[in-house]
């Protein structure tokens, strides 16, 4: 897993969604952390935190018992495909009227949950 030495009390990052939230901390990226009030903060970080304890590990198993696991297993495939579907459910719901997930403006929600959108083929 990537780390990042912080320079200040020689503490590490080991989560890469941290590594995300450190990087545009530190760039003050405007349209990825910035947000203007602790609302739109908030609801960054709910999306932020959907892809990272839902659509990552769910679709990652996915992926992997779909087109990688040297025998296919039909209790897996068929509870990590179900449940990224499921996810992808909740992605559409929180698209139905916006064209961003969080605060309809572009943040680090959307590029976090992009890279795995775009892989879903591999789910199935």
């Amino acid at each position: 897993m990537p780390q990042i030495q912080l320079k200040s009390g020689g503490k590490q990052l080991s989560y890469s969604n941290l590594h995300v939230l450190r990087t545009a901390h530190a760039w003050n990226m405007i349209l990825c952390v910035t947000a203007q009030d602790a609302t739109e903060r908030a609801n960054i970080m709910s999306w932020l935190m959907f892809q990272m304890g839902g659509i990552g590990p769910m679709q990652g198993q996915a992926n992997h018992f779909v087109a990688f696991a040297p025998v296919k297993l039909d209790y897996p495939i068929k509870r990590y495909v179900e449940e990224t579907y499921r996810l992808y459910g909740v992605l559409e719901i929180g698209l139905q009227n916006a064209d961003y997930l969080a605060n309809n403006k572009y943040s680090i929600a959307d590029i976090a949950s992009f890279s795995w959108v775009v892989a879903g083929f591999f789910a199935g």
